[in-house]
């Protein structure tokens, strides 16, 4: 059984408290969710705007329908931040040669030196000297 997410801290509850004195402004939401992010509270933060919207149900003006929009997407926002981590450690890591590549390269090689071996026996074969000392004529 997992145990229960951190829950904020008295930085974290100080910058709630700003955004809800004006929820309307965006960088007091950014800094609110970039502070939980850093010290590991965006499941805290995410509580904190559902439980918001609880509390602050659709009253009919175009403000306050703003403002569900806000923490909605706030919501969503927190919720990509948090799995972050896991979709990193999800991606597989690619290796920059694989076992197809080595055998590439050894087949390759393969091909090289036997044709270095049949060119420098058909050139060796040539090159000795007609008659002389060891010659059979």
């Amino acid at each position: 059984m997992s145990s229960a997410p951190p829950p904020l801290d008295s930085e974290g509850d100080r910058l709630w408290h700003e955004v809800e004195t004006v929820f309307a402004d965006p960088a007091r939401h950014d800094r609110f969710v970039h502070h939980c992010g850093a010290s590991g509270t965006l499941p805290a933060a995410a509580r904190r705007y559902r439980d918001w919207l609880v509390a602050h149900p659709d009253e009919g003006d175009d403000q306050a329908a703003a403002d569900r929009v806000v923490a909605s997407k706030m919501i969503q926002r927190i919720t990509f931040l948090a799995l972050q981590p896991l979709a990193q450690a999800a991606r597989p890591v690619r290796k920059r040669f694989g076992r197809g590549t080595l055998a590439l390269v050894v087949l390759l090689a393969a091909l090289v030196g036997a044709a270095l071996g049949a060119f420098s026996g058909a050139f060796s074969g040539s090159a000795r000297p007609s008659g002389g000392a060891g010659s059979s004529r």
